[in-house]
C-alpha cells in the first residue's frame, strides 16, 4: 500500500514536525518542495472538501462530496487497490461477488459514511459536546486546524506510553506521532488520559486503505475479537521496506473497531512503528 501511495510526504524534505509542546505549527510543508504538489493532488483536494464539510453550523459531508473522495481513493493502482488485493487472499472479509475496485465501493461507503461516524470519528474528530472530542488521528487534519486558526489547537503536549518513548517517529515509513494531547475548540479528549496517534505525512488513500483492510480482515474467520462492549476489535501489523528510501524496514501496528451489528466503523488508529 505503501509503494502505491504516491502522494505521501516525505519528512524532512517535504514536510517538517515540531513535536515539541505547544508547537505552533506541529507540521510546516515545505514551500517550494514537493510536498507542496502532493497537497494540492485529487485525493488531498477531495479530502480538503470533506473537511470543510464538517466545519459548517450542521457539520455533515454533502453526498458529491463522499462521491468524489471515493473516486479519488480508489483509483486502479492505488493504496486501495491494494488493500482490495490483499483481501481477497482472506476468504471471509469480503461479500460474495466482490473482485474489483467498483464493487468494492459501496463497501467502503457503508463503513465510513452511511449512518456512520467512523470517518468523522477517525479523519476529523468528534465533538461530543462543546467540552468533549474523541478521535482525531489525521495529521493533515491537524495541519488544516492550526492553518485556519492557531488558537484552535492549543495545551499541545506529547504523553507517550510507555514513557520513554520518542514522541515522534521520523527513522521509519510511515513516519509516526504518539501520545498527542491537546485541547480542540475548548474541547479535551476524553476518556481523561487519552492521546492521539497519527501517520505523518500520509496520503488519505494511504490511511483509508490500511484501516480498511484491517477492520475487514477482522470479520474473516481467526480476524477480530468481539469485546465486553459488542464491538469487533481488530489488531493488525504490516512490514513495510523501501530500500530507495534510505530507511530499514518497519513493522507497522495499528487497531479498528467495528459494530459488527450494524458493520460500521468505531474508530482506527496507528498504534506503534518499530
Amino acid at each position: 500500500m505503501w509503494n502505491n501511495a504516491g502522494n505521501n510526504l516525505i519528512v524532512p524534505g517535504e514536510l517538517t514536525v515540531n513535536p515539541v509542546a505547544n508547537a505552533n505549527p506541529l507540521f510546516t510543508v515545505v514551500p517550494g518542495a514537493g510536498g507542496v504538489g502532493k497537497i494540492a493532488s485529487p485525493v488531498f483536494q477531495r479530502f480538503r472538501d470533506l473537511m470543510v464539510d464538517y466545519q459548517a453550523a450542521q457539520p455533515a459531508p454533502t453526498q458529491q462530496h463522499i462521491n468524489d473522495f471515493l473516486t479519488a481513493v480508489t483509483q486502479p493502482g492505488g493504496p486501495m487497490q491494494a488493500a482490495l488485493n490483499y483481501l481477497l487472499t482472506q476468504p471471509g472479509s469480503l461479500p460474495a461477488g466482490v473482485a474489483n475496485l467498483q464493487q468494492f465501493r459501496p463497501i467502503l461507503e457503508a463503513l465510513w459514511f452511511q449512518n456512520s461516524n467512523g470517518f468523522k470519528h477517525v479523519f476529523v474528530g468528534n465533538h461530543r459536546n462543546v467540552n468533549d472530542f474523541n478521535g482525531f488521528h489525521n495529521w493533515y487534519q491537524f495541519y488544516l486546524e492550526q492553518g485556519r486558526n492557531p488558537t484552535q489547537t492549543t495545551n499541545i503536549a506529547f504523553n507517550p506510553q510507555p514513557a520513554h518513548l520518542p514522541p515522534f517517529v521520523g527513522n521509519r515509513l510511515p513516519f509516526f506521532l504518539r501520545g498527542l494531547t491537546f485541547t480542540w475548540r475548548g474541547a479535551n479528549k476524553i476518556p481523561p488520559g487519552t492521546s492521539s496517534c497519527m501517520f505523518v505525512g500520509t496520503s488519505p488513500a494511504f490511511d483509508l486503505a490500511m484501516f480498511t483492510a484491517c477492520v475487514l480482515r477482522g470479520r474473516a474467520p481467526g480476524g477480530g475479537v468481539i469485546g465486553g462492549n459488542g464491538n469487533r476489535e481488530t489488531q493488525c501489523e504490516c512490514n513495510i521496506h523501501v530500500p530507495a528510501a534510505g530507511l530499514p524496514q518497519s513493522l507497522v501496528r495499528f487497531k479498528t473497531v467495528e459494530n459488527p451489528h450494524n458493520g460500521r466503523v468505531v474508530t482506527a488508529f496507528p498504534r506503534n512503528v518499530l
